[in-house]
């Protein structure tokens, strides 16, 4: 990802796993850290979190409750959020 990132011309710059970030999900308080934060020359900071599509495809998975940490994260701060997936990649 951070390939495709560098060719990008609208991104300004980004960071491997920039942060810890912490929520509560389903009553718990939780962390995660997310694969990337990005920001773009649109004054935009998102985050992005790189997994295969089988791994959240399980509700049950430890991956599936990293997405759910960060996004609620994001959704309370503000910030845009994205699943990275192989599809995107390949």
């Amino acid at each position: 990802r951070a390939l495709l990132l560098e060719f990008d011309i609208d991104i300004v710059s980004y960071l491997e796993q920039p942060l810890c970030v912490i929520a509560v999900v389903d009553g718990r308080r939780s962390r995660s850290i997310p694969d990337f934060e990005i920001r773009s020359r649109f004054g935009e900071r998102r985050f992005e979190e790189i997994k295969y599509s089988r791994e959240v495809a399980d509700v049950n998975s430890r991956a599936h409750r990293q997405l759910q940490i960060q996004r609620t994260w994001c959704e309370e701060t503000g910030h845009p959020h994205a699943l990275v997936t192989e599809s995107v990649i390949w």
